[in-house]
């Protein structure tokens, strides 16, 4: 038995017509009983009455087509299911962290508060060369913007900087550690 004998049994169990299901499925109308044959000879049973040119459900049919229709349903909610897989497999954020790891718990939180489905991957080994580079990182260091000389600060932390009062950067408020 297979999934064509099966979607050929469904759909004239549907029409209870041979010819127009052929139509239907774009097979001829011998092949498909042929098929229906080769499926009520391995079930041992028949499925329809034949009554001239008709044909309709006999009882085995019936309980038969409750079974199939269970099996295209449990087909149709396993695509479903891997499909929402694949999506969320879409929404991972790799995280790498080489700093602020004390931070951690509470960034993780705001990241799934905004974004409930998003999946974090979260490494504190820095990628190797061959590794595509992590979606965010938390290190001391700040990141360029592509083809720009924009900086984007992943993390501020506030530290006191202790220096001469004669030295260029003390009459600042803020710093940058490049």
């Amino acid at each position: 038995m297979d999934l064509l004998q099966l979607k050929y049994f469904r759909e004239v169990a549907r029409t209870q017509q041979l010819s127009k299901t052929a139509q239907k499925l774009h097979i001829a109308q011998p092949s498909l009983s042929q098929t229906l044959k080769r499926l009520e000879t391995e079930l041992g049973c028949s499925l329809f009455d034949r009554q001239g040119k008709g044909i309709c459900l006999n009882q085995a049919g019936t309980i038969f087509f409750r079974y199939v229709e269970q099996v295209f349903t449990a087909l149709d909610n396993a695509r479903l299911e891997l499909d929402e897989l694949k999506s969320s497999e879409d929404q991972t954020v790799s995280l790498y962290v080489g700093s602020a790891s004390m931070l951690l718990p509470a960034i993780v939180r705001r990241i799934q508060e905004k974004d409930p489905g998003i999946r974090l991957q979260i490494t504190q080994q820095p990628p190797s060369p061959n590794d595509p580079l992590p979606a965010l990182s938390l290190t001391s260091v700040h990141t360029l913007l592509p083809d720009s000389n924009i900086r984007i600060f992943l993390l501020r932390e506030p530290i006191k900087a202790v220096l001469p009062s004669n030295h260029r950067l003390a009459g600042r408020s803020a710093l940058t550690l490049d």
